[in-house]
């Protein structure tokens, strides 16, 4: 098992999940990916190997490498940090239309400008 304070490897297919979850709780983690949170400490202490569905599944989630995953071969993915709000936002992007899609992008311009204030000049 990883220890607390030990970084992990990328040696190991454990390690590299543990990079690709970052800062997420283990919890935050294993509910993005429906699986439970002992399946999860399980891949990630090396206890269990995850089946090819559900690494196909990270590779398309997170936009991984397939090699650097399997085999640690090539670039790790960026250490960007989502929280589970946006992932979840990012979910229900991708089920959209095209046509709702734009209507979204269009709403969250319009809700991301900032308003004058009214007591400036």
């Amino acid at each position: 098992m990883v220890k607390k304070n030990t970084p992990p490897s990328e040696t190991e297919l454990s390690g590299r999940l543990q990079i690709i979850r970052g800062e997420m709780t283990q919890s935050e983690f294993a509910k993005l990916l429906g699986i439970g949170r002992t399946t999860l400490i399980r891949y990630e202490s090396g206890e269990r190997i995850p089946d090819a569905m559900f690494l196909q599944m990270l590779v398309l989630k997170f936009n991984i490498d397939p090699s650097w995953l399997l085999l640690g071969i090539g670039l790790a993915p960026e250490q960007k940090q989502i929280s589970s709000e946006k992932q979840a936002l990012l979910d229900a992007y991708d089920g959209m239309s095209d046509e709702n899609k734009r209507a979204i992008i269009q709403i969250g311009e319009s809700l991301s400008q900032s308003k004058p204030d009214k007591y400036t000049a």
